[in-house]
């Protein structure tokens, strides 16, 4: 791995071990729960809306998951095939 991907990622991981990451995740979480529903829907356009919160909240969330898996993968040498 080059050095300058080596930095992101040991920034990446510096960043989330913080307190302040923590509390912004858990945030993120309560803000999915709460519009994760249908039922006020009420327009085509509010579902689109709604969906692509939902969809950025997700990335949030599953982003420190996501960014190990992929440090992993790069450290042993594995490659994803799509």
């Amino acid at each position: 791995m080059d050095k300058k991907l080596q930095s992101y990622y040991e920034n990446q991981f510096s960043m989330m071990t913080t307190p302040g990451w923590q509390e912004f995740i858990e945030d993120a979480e309560e803000m999915f729960k709460s519009i994760n529903n249908v039922m006020p829907i009420q327009t085509e356009q509010e579902l689109h809306l709604r969906r692509g919160q939902l969809d950025i909240l997700n990335w949030v969330i599953s982003r420190k998951g996501v960014a190990e898996q992929s440090y992993e993968q790069l450290m042993s040498g594995d490659t994803v095939n799509a």
